[in-house]
């Protein structure tokens, strides 16, 4: 069991880097401190997964299937808000689909979609180029996960936000 939160916890690092690293080429260095973040504060990671992911599970027989959805909020990246969603499975699926959504003081500004089939992972990305200051800022992931064929549950919808952010851009 322990090591198997271990997977899903750094599972979840790994695809809110890999989010992250998608919007911003000086974020790898966010990622190389990563590790030393989660040996140092499990509580704060613990907060931050609440927040901002949700692990899905589908069993058949003794097989079982982990699918993590994260969500990265929103963040300025050259003068545009950058935020998106995605799923990262221990093994690939049926299919995957999600739709990313950004909001602003509560009024929905941008939104994309993407899918795959007997894929594994899948991220999409929601980009506004009308930053504007301390405005509230939110994002919003929806979507399934279809399984393989015997697996229970068959799919699983998923709807993840984050929290409000204020952004100076």
């Amino acid at each position: 069991m322990r090591q198997h939160i271990r997977f899903v916890l750094l599972g979840s690092l790994l695809l809110a880097a890999s989010l992250l690293v998608a919007f911003t080429p000086t974020a790898s260095s966010a990622f190389a401190a990563t590790p030393s973040m989660v040996r140092t504060s499990p509580t704060a990671l613990h907060q931050l997964l609440q927040t901002s992911s949700l692990l899905l599970v589908s069993k058949k027989g003794q097989s079982e299937i982990d699918c993590l959805v994260s969500i990265i909020p929103p963040l300025v990246v050259s003068k545009e808000i950058d935020a998106g969603g995605g799923v990262a499975c221990s093994a690939p699926v049926s299919s995957l689909s999600v739709s990313a959504f950004l909001f602003k003081n509560g009024t929905l500004v941008k939104k994309s979609m993407g899918s795959n089939s007997g894929q594994s992972t899948i991220t999409q990305k929601v980009t506004d180029s009308s930053c504007t200051s301390r405005a509230s800022w939110q994002a919003k992931a929806t979507g399934v996960v279809t399984f393989p064929s015997g697996f229970i549950p068959p799919s699983a919808p998923f709807d993840v936000a984050s929290p409000n952010a204020s952004l100076i851009c």
